[in-house]
């Protein structure tokens, strides 16, 4: 028979679908060299757990937030679902730095949640996240890490999507309990480092003054 007026109607499809989300910050300007380092980082996501994760370390300066921008940049391709990023700022003098509570209900917001819809408890922000990435294949960019313990809530629960962390720390822990693999950023070699210090002055001034470029890029001591 046909329902009555008190049958609970069947629920309705979203009439809006979130577009993929594109957080990645501008891409690097000037970017130079890193080629094996790229590659590597490549192997390094391959080889790496599932869901893959990878931490690119270094000290500061070294150019870690570049080298992962960019290699994102170049793999968009591989994460037709998108690419979430969000900068922990564990460099900050007083240690301070969005909480991952925080961190999430920006994705949550990215992935098309509402704003009267966000949980208001980290848990159910946490469960909601990874019911929303479950299946898809996106990217998740968290930079300036400061402590595994900042990473392990922004962690998709589901294969098909990569997270990447830089951080000057090697966040062993993420190493021992979540079967991250790590990348150690070196200084730049120092023909690089006259390639980078081109994309700043000209090639014409370097040409001009040769032994002046390599020396200026000596006391920048490898960092870009």
């Amino acid at each position: 028979p046909p329902a009555g007026p008190q049958a609970m109607a069947a629920p309705q499809p979203p009439t809006h679908l979130a577009p993929p989300a594109a957080m990645l910050p501008r891409a690097p300007a000037g970017f130079v060299g890193r080629r094996d380092e790229l590659a590597r980082l490549s192997a390094t996501v391959r080889a790496a757990g599932r869901p893959p994760l990878a931490v690119v370390t270094g000290p500061a300066g070294v150019g870690k937030t570049s080298l992962a921008v960019h290699w994102a940049y170049a793999h968009t391709g591989d994460f037709p679902d998108g690419i979430l990023y969000a900068d922990l700022h564990a460099g900050e003098p007083d240690g301070t730095g969005p909480r991952p509570a925080g961190v999430l209900h920006e994705f949550l917001q990215a992935l098309g949640v509402p704003e009267d819809r966000l949980p208001k408890e980290a848990r159910a922000a946490e469960n909601l996240y990874r019911s929303l990435l479950a299946g898809r294949r996106a990217l998740v960019l968290l930079d300036n890490a400061r402590e595994s313990a900042q990473v392990r809530p922004l962690l998709p629960g589901t294969d098909g999507c990569t997270v990447l962390v830089t951080s000057r720390n090697r966040l062993d822990g993420l190493v021992a309990s979540d079967c991250a693999r790590l990348l150690e950023l070196a200084r730049l070699t120092p023909a690089d480092g006259v390639r980078v210090l081109r994309t700043v002055v000209g090639d014409a001034r370097v040409a001009a003054e040769p032994a002046a470029a390599e020396e200026l890029a000596a006391l920048c001591d490898g960092l870009p």
